[in-house]
C-alpha cells in the first residue's frame, strides 16, 4: 500500500510541475522581446562569408533557431576596435585641413589687402 501512496505523490507532484512549466512556458512566450532574428543573422554572416558560432540552428523541425549572445561580444568589440582606428585618423586628418584652411585664409587675407 505504501508503493501505491508514493506512486500517487509522484503523479500528483509531476502533474503539477507539468502544469506550472506550461504556464510559464505561455507566459514566457507572451512576453514580447526585442533582439536580432537568427535567419537574418545568419544571412549576414553567409553573405560576409563571417563562420559566426553564435547561431544555434535547429536540430529537428520543432527546434527553433536561436542565439548565443555572448559570441556577438568578441566581434562587437573587435568592430569597435577598428571603428576607433578609423575615426582617430579621420580627426587627424580633419584637424591636418582646418590648419590648412586657416593657413589659406591668412594668405587670402594678406593678397587681399594688398
Amino acid at each position: 500500500m505504501r508503493f501505491d501512496a508514493d506512486m500517487n505523490h509522484s503523479n500528483a507532484s509531476i502533474t503539477q510541475v507539468s502544469n506550472v512549466s506550461k504556464i510559464m512556458y505561455e507566459e514566457a512566450t507572451g512576453i514580447r522581446r526585442t533582439g536580432f532574428i537568427a535567419q537574418e543573422v545568419e544571412q549576414a554572416a553567409l553573405k560576409t562569408k563571417y563562420n559566426f558560432s553564435g547561431i544555434i540552428k535547429p536540430h529537428t523541425g520543432t527546434d527553433h533557431y536561436s542565439l548565443s549572445y555572448e559570441s556577438f561580444v568578441v566581434p562587437m568589440v573587435k568592430a569597435i576596435q577598428e571603428q576607433q582606428v578609423q575615426i582617430e585618423k579621420q580627426c587627424n586628418l580633419i584637424d591636418q585641413q582646418q590648419q590648412e584652411l586657416e593657413m589659406l585664409k591668412k594668405r587670402l587675407d594678406k593678397l587681399e589687402k594688398q
